[in-house]
């Protein structure tokens, strides 16, 4: 029981040591190579166990071992979490965080079911309630390489899942930039755009242009030159020209990569210049061209005409037209609701209607039963036109987006330039 007690306590540290180097792997590897690499190496470590359980102090050493890469979660988990939630914002525009937790219900079943299978391997093997036929050496040898062999097949399947994960430190930091780029919209047309924003955006999206118009590195004549270098007669200069050589190709190999992510930021940048937006501009134009009070009144037989008449000869084509097809249903049934929550003709809520009961007093029984009634009332008012006015809304909204980001974007440019960019020169010198 003492070697046991020292050997836990040997054992807690594992996780300790793990959470001190994950940054630093993170760092050197990336997300998609280390998740691979953890999940390896408990494939290795386990199947070291099923070849050392007689020998207890080598047993420890792989439990150690495998402990300690198990740890590695603690904290990559939390990187991925939060990247996996950027990307979930980058493709549907909204931050839904709260939204995680929800999901993860989903596979509560799957984590229930999967429960019962050591229990039903203990059963199989005889072990019920008697836990003391463990002490025979035969029986308690016996369950545990057959429950090493169920981690091997465990770890095996929960690797996977991570090959096909490619969201990479390159990719990721190109969605945060479209995400700086985005935001900057959205905070000048409500006026709350700082000199922060302005200039962690400028200097992000002029970053990733600079990466994407960079010359492509040439990768076959790189490798050349690493051969040639290993050519040289021995001695300092070919050490140094195999170094030099060697660390251009690694910068050319991360140049590629760096490249290929910033796609991300240029399709952004050009969104709205590709066919597909085009089409989908053309039809929330056509939309727009009624008010809202009269949306009942849009032709839907004319815009499902349009989307008839478009071409399906490419994918994006194909895809254009789908999207064009699926909002006029959208249309059609935003009519039909219009009708049964607007009988009387719809108008915009004002939200100022909100703000005005979110300041009411509420001294007495009375006035805080007011202004929790003129909440919810205001609440429902803007929840419902919300819901039934969706599609128009977002037609609207595409719309003005469309025609006026690249204008909203020039315009912080030409604030940076002119007025933060000298003042941080300025702020550089001073210290």
């Amino acid at each position: 029981m003492t070697s046991y007690a020292v050997l836990t306590t040997i054992l807690g540290t594992a996780s300790g040591i793990a959470m001190a180097i994950t940054p630093w792997l993170l760092k050197k590897l990336g997300n998609k190579k280390l998740l691979i690499y953890h999940n390896a190496l408990n494939i290795v470590f386990v199947t070291m166990m099923t070849f050392t359980y007689k020998k207890p102090l080598l047993l420890f050493v792989f439990i150690y071992l495998n402990s300690l890469v198990n740890a590695l979660s603690i904290v990559y988990n939390q990187v991925m979490h939060s990247e996996v939630k950027d990307y979930q914002q980058y493709i549907s525009g909204k931050r839904m965080d709260f939204m995680f937790g929800t999901a993860s219900l989903i596979g509560t079943p799957i984590t229930m079911l999967t429960g019962l299978v050591i229990p039903y391997v203990y059963e199989c093997m005889g072990i019920t309630t008697n836990y003391d036929i463990l002490y025979d050496p035969h029986v308690r040898n016996s369950i545990f390489y057959v429950l090493c062999i169920l981690s091997i097949i465990g770890a095996a399947l929960n690797l996977i899942p991570y090959m096909f994960y490619d969201l990479s430190r390159e990719k990721h930091q190109n969605i945060i930039r479209v995400l700086y780029y985005r935001s900057v919209y959205d905070d000048y047309t409500d006026g709350s755009l700082t000199d922060e924003t302005i200039a962690r955006t400028v200097e992000n999206v002029r970053v990733g242009l600079a990466c994407i118009d960079a010359p492509a590195p040439d990768l076959p004549a790189l490798k050349a030159a690493v051969k040639e270098a290993k050519a040289l007669p021995k001695g300092e200069e070919r050490n140094r020209a195999i170094k030099e050589a060697k660390a251009a190709l690694r910068d050319g190999k991360q140049l590629a990569v760096d490249k290929d992510a910033a796609k991300i930021l240029q399709a952004e940048l050009e969104k709205y210049d590709t066919y597909y937006y085009q089409v989908l501009l053309a039809q929330a134009k056509m939309i727009s061209e009624t008010s809202i009070e009269h949306a009942d009144a849009i032709n839907t037989d004319r815009l499902k005409a349009a989307a008839d008449a478009l071409p399906s000869t490419t994918k994006e084509e194909r895809k254009a037209k789908k999207a064009a097809d699926k909002n006029v249903r959208k249309l059609k049934k935003m009519q039909q609701r219009m009708k049964k929550a607007y009988p009387n003709g719809v108008a915009r809520p004002d939200p100022e209607r909100l703000n005005t009961a979110l300041d009411l007093p509420q001294e007495t029984k009375a006035e805080k039963k007011a202004k929790a009634t003129a909440i919810d009332a205001a609440e429902k008012e803007l929840l419902l036109f919300h819901k039934v006015m969706k599609p128009y809304l977002a037609a609207e909204s595409l719309l003005k987006r469309g025609t006026e980001n690249k204008k909203v974007y020039f315009e912080v440019e030409k604030i940076y330039d002119d007025r933060i960019a000298p003042q941080s020169a300025t702020a550089a010198k001073a210290q």
